[in-house]
């Protein structure tokens, strides 16, 4: 009895913690879709723009200003929720482990989908070679490419929310992948890499 009950109370105690890191963004939701509706009625049009500006002012004033508290809000209402949602899949996994089935787990696909964004610094980084990267009112070529399209990631903010996600399934995960998605996982992170410093050497060779 007294397992069963520690059971139901850390499930609970989960579920809490899910609902309080959903908090946020319910308070978001509610002021997005007010100031959606005060902005449509004073200029006329759906401004759905207004929809994002409570979440953009909370990133862009507060966790890009270096509010640690503000900072780590953002990571436990990201993280959490990302790690509840990878123990529920582990819990419905459990049962077809014990009949030998076998099974692409979504959150394995999910986890490599997460990569896609990364396109984003290498398509950056090449075109970077010869044509630049605009942002602002200047150019950036090479390295500086890179860290500038990742700084503009991090400002929208895609890179921590990928990052902080792919953090927390390496570190519950990794004992349960298999030596394929280790092998996998490692050239596509290799390759990666090599995408972004391979064409910024060359720059760098050109440019001397």
């Amino acid at each position: 009895m007294r397992k069963t009950y520690r059971n139901e109370i850390t499930v609970s105690v989960k579920d809490i913690l899910l609902a309080i890191a959903l908090i946020p963004y319910a308070i978001f939701l509610v002021l997005g879709v007010s100031g959606c509706i005060q902005s449509s009625i004073e200029y006329e049009h759906l401004d759905l723009c207004a929809l994002f500006d409570p979440i953009v002012d909370f990133w862009f004033d507060e966790v890009i200003e270096g509010n640690i508290l503000f900072i780590c809000l953002a990571v436990f209402c990201v993280g959490y929720p990302c790690f509840y949602f990878l123990d529920k899949a582990d819990e419905k996994r459990r049962p077809e482990k014990k009949k030998g089935k076998f099974k692409i787990e979504k959150s394995f696909v999910v986890f490599i989908l997460s990569f896609i964004p990364y396109l984003f610094l290498v398509w950056s980084c090449i075109f970077g070679i010869e044509l630049g990267f605009f942002y602002s009112v200047s150019m950036y070529y090479g390295f500086e490419a890179i860290i500038i399209a990742f700084v503009v990631g991090c400002l929208c903010p895609v890179y921590p929310i990928t990052f902080i996600f792919q953090i927390i399934y390496i570190v519950k995960k990794h004992r349960m992948l298999t030596q394929k998605q280790r092998r996998f996982i490692i050239a596509m992170i290799s390759l990666l890499l090599a995408l972004l410093i391979i064409p910024s050497l060359i720059y760098l060779a050109i440019g001397k």
